[in-house]
């Protein structure tokens, strides 16, 4: 019985990032968000070796700020890729909107560009970047229709008993809710010679045809994730091995949630819900919500005709976030009292 051949490892939308939300900075002076997702990726290519394969693909968006790199976010993330280097790891990445300067990939205006090493490349333009196995990638392209053109090139290239994989950073319909479908119809690969095609871009796994997927995002990173599927996947000839991704996710906890359904706030982002609130009533909420084990907490309060309309028709005053930010440091600097008494304060500011 032959064995079967090592999968490669393959992420997307990492947004490496000096995250400001639920961060801090420790003694190594490294952002812990930033480190969260190091920690995810290392463990992402650990779970490759142990696998057998030494190539791992990154189908966009590595880095988060456009056009601007802060020094103690590249430094960091070009030391992780130089151990992977030493450890015989073969790394390529595709070149997402995020990571250019540029409208379109451009090697002079590419953030991944950076990092690039004998062992780590940069792809900023169509081509076969692998034979073993054989692997197309095209990288963020702003015109789709001229993406489109790109991808049939590409196809009357693939001899028809070849098995290759396609990997795009682009946005495919009927990934994520409430976003119009004015991207990539996966019906648009059928009868093309791609084995499969993978799409980064939009942050939530799916599998939108026998051999379409959109990759999802490497970990949560915004309140725009809550409910997406955030991993990596192992790629076989044969299969695709989704892995759940272990970094802090953002969760929200609506409104009198029972205690039975508090337990998966644990090691999670939290945002809850607090009706017609009062100051005290924040700070029981925001106990309730860590007491829980979440590792970050923001309250969302809903109040009545005084608020402006946001999510769904729920209404949300203006000054909830400074309430909830002078509770958060009376409370964290001084006592629950002395935040009880600013938020008093405060309320009675807003009636003026």
């Amino acid at each position: 019985m032959s064995k079967s051949k090592p999968p490669y490892l393959l992420f997307s939308d990492v947004h490496f990032h000096n995250w400001s939300a639920f961060s801090n900075v420790g003694e190594d002076k490294i952002n812990s968000r930033l480190k969260y997702t190091i920690e995810e990726l290392d463990r992402a290519y650990t779970a490759l070796r142990e696998a057998g394969g030494t190539l791992a693909v990154c189908a966009g968006d590595l880095f988060h700020v456009r056009g601007k790199l802060a020094p103690s976010v590249i430094n960091p993330v070009r030391s992780f890729f130089r151990e992977q280097d030493l450890l015989d790891m073969e790394t390529v990445i595709l070149s997402g909107n995020h990571d250019l300067e540029s409208e379109d990939a451009d090697e002079l205006t590419s953030s991944v560009s950076i990092i690039s090493s004998d062992s780590t490349v940069a792809i900023n333009d169509a081509c076969q970047v692998s034979d073993k196995p054989t692997i197309y990638m095209i990288p963020w392209r702003s015109n789709l229709d001229a993406l489109r053109e790109e991808i049939k090139v590409l196809n009357e290239e693939i001899k028809t008993e070849d098995m290759c994989d396609l990997i795009i950073h682009a946005p495919m319909n009927e990934v994520l809710i409430n976003i119009p479908n004015i991207g990539l119809n996966a019906n648009e690969f059928d009868g093309m010679n791609f084995n499969r095609v993978f799409a980064g871009h939009y942050h939530n796994h799916k599998q939108l045809s026998d051999k379409v997927y959109s990759c999802g995002a490497l970990g949560h990173q915004t309140w725009n994730d809550p409910g997406t599927k955030a991993g990596w996947s192992l790629v076989y000839a044969d299969k695709v091995e989704f892995i759940a991704s272990k970094m802090p996710q953002f969760m929200r906890v609506p409104i009198n949630t029972p205690d039975d359904n508090m337990s998966e706030c644990k090691g999670h982002f939290i945002c809850a819900d607090i009706e017609d609130p009062t100051p005290e009533g924040i700070i029981v909420l925001r106990e309730r919500v860590l007491s829980f084990g979440a590792a970050g907490v923001t309250i969302r309060t809903l109040v009545g005709k005084k608020g402006s309309t946001r999510e769904g028709g729920e209404t949300v005053s203006a000054v909830d976030s400074l309430s909830e930010s002078i509770t958060k440091f009376a409370t964290d600097k001084h006592s629950k009292k002395v935040a009880v008494v600013c938020a008093r304060i405060l309320k009675e500011a807003e009636k003026e």
